[in-house]
C-alpha cells in the first residue's frame, strides 16, 4: 500500500514517544542534571500540565524558582513537553499535532541537549502511541476489521478490540473503541463520543549509545506506525481525510 505523506485532518490527540536509557546515577541526579542542560526556550514546572493550561502558560525562559523534583517533573516548550521519569524519557505534543517533520526535530534537539548532561549510558527501548480520535464516527465505516463474535444478529453498541502482535521485529499493541467517551478539547467539563484508534509501536532490547543512530531507530519505528494505521483504514474512508502522497 502507498502511505500516505499527510492527511487532514489528522485526528491525532496524542502523539507519545518513550524514550528508555540506562544509567549509573540516581534519579534525583539525573533530574537535576536535566534541569541544568536544557536551554532557555524549556521551562520546568513540577505539576501536572494539561494541554490547555500550557497554551495559556508557554513564555520564553526557564520557570523562576527553584527545581524540585516531584512524579511530575515536567520541560515543556511551544511545540512539546518532555516527562522526566526514572530511566525513561515521555515526550508529546502540547497542542494540535505538528506534523512529524516538526516534531522529530523537537525530540532531537532536546536529546542532544540532554547527553551534554553525561547522564545516558545507552539507550534501551523506544516506544511509540499515536492516539486518533474520530467524534461522531461509526468505528465500523474507518477501519478494515470484522467485529461478528458468533452472535450475527446482535449488535454491538459500545466495545473494545485489544491486540498484541509482532509485526517485522516491532512490538504492536493495538486499541480500537467504539463510541468512547473522550474529554472535549474546549471544555474540559464536558465528554463527547468518538471512535478511537491506539497503535503503539515498540523496539526493545536496543544497545545504542549514539544520538544519531538512536533518531535513525526512532524514524524506523515511526514508518512502522504510519504503516499499521493506514493498513488498517478502509479506503473510502482515507480519501475523506485527503491524503497527500
Amino acid at each position: 500500500m502507498k502511505i500516505p505523506k499527510k492527511i487532514s485532518p489528522d485526528y491525532i490527540k496524542e502523539a507519545i514517544v518513550e524514550v528508555r536509557y540506562s544509567s549509573s546515577l540516581h534519579f534525583e541526579v539525573i533530574a537535576g542534571l536535566f534541569f541544568k542542560s536544557l536551554d532557555d526556550t524549556y521551562i520546568y514546572t513540577n505539576r501536572p500540565l494539561n494541554k490547555l493550561q500550557a497554551q495559556a502558560n508557554i513564555i520564553q525562559g526557564h520557570a523562576v524558582g527553584e527545581f524540585i523534583l516531584t512524579a511530575h517533573s515536567i520541560f515543556y516548550n511551544n511545540q512539546i513537553k518532555i516527562q522526566v521519569m526514572p530511566n525513561s524519557l515521555i515526550f508529546n505534543v502540547i497542542n494540535e499535532y505538528i506534523s512529524w517533520e516538526k516534531y522529530k526535530p523537537e525530540i532531537e534537539k532536546a536529546l542532544t541537549q540532554l547527553k551534554t548532561a553525561g547522564v545516558f549510558e545507552k539507550f534501551t527501548r523506544i516506544g511509540m502511541r499515536y492516539i486518533s480520535e474520530y467524534p461522531n464516527y461509526d468505528l465500523h465505516s474507518c477501519v478494515k476489521f470484522d467485529f461478528t463474535f458468533g452472535m450475527p444478529n446482535t449488535k454491538s453498541e459500545k466495545y473494545l478490540f485489544q491486540s498484541e502482535f509482532l509485526s517485522d521485529g516491532f512490538r504492536v499493541i493495538l486499541n480500537l473503541k467504539h463510541k468512547e467517551p473522550v474529554i472535549n478539547t474546549k471544555d474540559v467539563n464536558q465528554t463527547t463520543i468518538a471512535s478511537v484508534i491506539d497503535i503503539d509501536t515498540i523496539s526493545e532490547n536496543l544497545n545504542v549509545a549514539d544520538i544519531g543512530l538512536l533518531m535513525e531507530q526512532i524514524d524506523k519505528v515511526h514508518s512502522k506506525e504510519k504503516d499499521i494505521f493506514f493498513n488498517l483504514l478502509k479506503d473510502d474512508f482515507l480519501k475523506t481525510l485527503n491524503p497527500e502522497y
